[in-house]
């Protein structure tokens, strides 16, 4: 299974584990029988809609290895996450998974890591790592590899930009932190040990 479908597969668990229900669009279909690709759809506006308490969200999930460039995210995808945003004067998600070892290892210098982040802010880091560094992309941890001199004054890496959004890895599957903001709009008073 790819990095990105696992991560996708990972939100629908992440959400079915706390009582929503989420719908993954079919973005291709192959035959059952010959497995040969039968349609490919590249144009659906976000990967998903969850729904959780009678209220509606979409996420648009990627995957990166040790750096995620922004341009991963297309532009019917911009759209389609802010567009639904000003229809439905609700919040829009954007859900990245970064690193190359396994997830909560402690072993790993690059343990896989996952963030669930609300659009408009998702929106605003990358604007400023842009504008800031002057980069395209977003590194796994500034503190891997040869960063450009900017990026290490700034910290900003995946894991340090991102920090409060960062999902917690527990006994085989992520779970949403007390304090991560999707558990403060859908979830409001609940504990992640009350689930």
């Amino acid at each position: 299974m790819t990095a990105r479908k696992k991560s996708e597969a990972d939100i629908g668990k992440l959400i079915r584990g706390i009582g929503g229900d989420w719908k993954k669009f079919e973005d291709r279909r192959y035959c059952p029988h010959c497995r040969q690709l039968i349609y490919r759809v590249d144009n659906q506006p976000y990967d998903g809609l969850g729904v959780l308490r009678g209220q509606t969200f979409p996420i648009e999930i990627k995957s990166a290895k040790l750096s995620f460039p922004f341009a991963d995210i297309k532009e019917h995808q911009r759209a389609g996450l802010t567009d639904w945003q000003k229809k439905h004067g609700a919040t829009a998600w954007f859900a990245l998974q970064m690193g190359t070892g396994k997830a909560g290892s402690k072993d790993s210098n690059l343990p896989r890591r996952l963030w669930l982040v609300p659009w408009d802010i998702w929106l605003s880091y990358e604007e400023w790592v842009r504008e800031t560094a002057d980069q395209v992309s977003l590194p796994y941890d500034w503190h891997y590899g040869r960063m450009r001199k900017i990026i290490t004054e700034h910290e900003m890496g995946a894991v340090q930009v991102l920090q409060d959004h960062e999902l917690m890895w527990r006994e085989g599957e992520w779970v949403l932190p007390d304090d991560h903001l999707f558990r403060l709009i859908y979830l409001p008073g609940e504990r992640y040990d009350e689930q």
